[in-house]
């Protein structure tokens, strides 16, 4: 099964550069800054909906509950909420169903 970091930026980067093998949501710095938000969402649902359709597991760099409201890091927790995907803990990460 594989890993899909998610969290805060930078701190899904950083968590992601300590572990292996693992996916992460990335768009080169030029080609984000001309992107639209609604062309940025649409790529990040993209990239989960394709994590979630591969049965990644998703692991955080931060708590989920934590997120803060706006952020891209508290959209993607509610988007997989809305795909039923669910926490499991101690572990803190989400499997998709």
């Amino acid at each position: 099964m594989a890993n899909t970091v998610l969290g805060h930026f930078p701190n899904y980067l950083n968590l992601a550069a300590k572990l292996h093998d693992v996916h992460l949501f990335s768009v080169p710095n030029k080609q984000w800054a001309n992107m639209s938000l609604n062309q940025r969402w649409s790529a990040n649902a993209a990239f989960l909906q394709t994590a979630i359709g591969n049965g990644n597991c998703f692991c955080f760099s931060d708590h989920p509950i934590a997120a803060r409201r706006g952020s891209y890091f508290y959209n993607e927790v509610r988007y997989l909420r809305s795909c039923n995907v669910r926490i499991v803990l101690p572990l803190n990460a989400y499997i998709a169903p």
